[in-house]
């Protein structure tokens, strides 16, 4: 007997109905969705939101606030480091505009156009 082709169970099978849905599913289902509903409020929401305990192991809140300390004194040390707008009286440090432009063409040695 191949078991692809047993008759007996798809005899069974064919045979099978799904038990028919009791008829106040549909209402329970309707009275528990609205139910879930109303009890939601955004003001519950955020102070659910606020109240919230977040567990971290010690070693990755070490880490991270290493990598926060860590950060901030490289931008504190970056701010320190930039020059005032008093050291150079001129905006753009010295640099003057062009007069005339002349553009140059550069070839190279093996275009011959």
């Amino acid at each position: 007997m191949n078991p692809l082709q047993d008759d007996e169970l798809n005899r069974a099978l064919a045979s099978l109905q799904a038990p028919p849905t009791p008829p106040q599913l549909e209402a329970r289902t309707l009275a528990a969705y609205r139910a879930c509903r109303a009890g939601f409020s955004l003001r519950q929401a955020s102070a659910r939101l606020l109240t919230m305990q977040l567990r971290v192991p010690l070693p990755a809140a070490v880490v991270v606030l290493a990598a926060l300390l860590a950060l901030s004194i490289a931008l504190v040390r970056v701010e320190t480091r930039r020059p005032s707008v008093a050291v150079s009286p001129q905006p753009w440090g010295g640099l003057q505009p062009v007069g005339e432009l002349r553009p140059v063409i550069i070839r190279g040695q093996d275009e011959n156009r």
